[in-house]
């Protein structure tokens, strides 16, 4: 067994972003821009916030940064952080809009981050870490090969959820070397699952995220199928798969929920559907717009002969 991790930079969209799981009051008039705070804290990587400036309803979001320049890094903040006992720590400038600390964030505290912009209202978000939920173990149930050169892999992975209180997870599959990155991983995941806990969730998921509703404070066996070719691997004889367990705080999840009901509601091009209700992203940053949350992991390996 292995231990991992990194961090995520997803970009939050335009008007107002109001959660129903969390409301925070904010007086927008569509016209001046506000402070766009994205951070999620794990305690194998050092405190950081990324900042940007808000873009507007007829912006393209999703043109990319370096072709269009709709969204802009901001550069001149004041980041402050504290946590439950007081002030730790002012975050210094790294690169273009990022922000770093100089420590590691720790289970059982609560932090706040206050960002201070010449020309912006000062934007402000808390959150913690969650705490983290272990693997017990992975097995393989059966093998199913077909004709095609594709075999599949049920599998079930045991956990033990902790009891008297909410726990929020997301389930990622990868093989060989490849490397879980929280900032990049979006549809990598490698397998498909049909298991009871996924099915509060749209259709077509693109985080496979679920929460403790059925299961709270018992052990678990989530069922799923791994589908590969006998090519993967390359000339190996074998596969490593890397089964990564992410413990979320409900912040996390929630921003994460709201952006798998995004996904159904836009085309390839992220386009709006017609006739179909739009969706308000989470969010829990106060006088801003963004994410703040946090997530541990823990990881498995098993390695399949072929």
């Amino acid at each position: 067994m292995k231990r991992n991790h990194k961090h995520i930079l997803l970009l939050v969209l335009i008007p107002l972003l109001i959660s129903c799981q969390k409301e925070i009051s904010f007086n927008y008039n569509g016209s001046d821009k506000r402070i766009v705070l994205n951070s999620i804290l794990n305690p194998d990587s050092l405190f950081s916030v990324y900042l940007s400036e808000s873009i507007f309803a007829n912006e393209s979001f999703f043109e990319s940064y370096g072709s269009t320049g709709k969204y802009v890094a901001i550069n001149n903040a004041t980041v402050k952080v504290s946590d439950n006992k007081g002030f730790v720590e002012e975050l210094t400038l790294s690169r273009d809009g990022h922000y770093l600390g100089n420590f590691f964030p720790e289970e059982n505290k609560v932090y706040t981050i206050n960002v201070s912009v010449n020309g912006f209202s000062n934007a402000q978000s808390t959150t913690s870490l969650p705490g983290k939920i272990t693997i017990d173990s992975v097995k393989l149930l059966s093998i199913n090969e077909d004709e095609n050169e594709f075999y599949n892999l049920n599998m079930r992975l045991f956990f033990s959820d902790k009891p008297d209180v909410k726990n929020y997870y997301y389930l990622v599959v990868l093989y060989n070397t490849t490397k879980f990155d929280f900032g990049n991983f979006g549809g990598k995941n490698i397998f498909e699952s049909n298991d009871p806990v996924f099915l509060n969730h749209v259709d077509k998921k693109q985080y496979y995220i679920f929460n403790d509703d059925s299961f709270n404070g018992e052990s678990y066996g989530l069922d799923f199928k791994l589908t590969s070719s006998i090519y993967d691997g390359l000339s190996n004889d074998s596969i490593s798969y890397h089964f990564y367990l992410c413990s979320l705080n409900s912040d996390f999840y929630f921003y994460l929920e709201s952006y798998n009901k995004y996904v159904v509601t836009t085309d390839s091009e992220h386009n709006p559907i017609p006739l179909v209700e739009p969706v308000d992203f989470y969010n829990n940053v106060s006088n801003g717009f963004g994410i703040f949350g946090g997530y541990q992991i823990d990881v498995d390996t098993l390695v399949y002969i072929k």
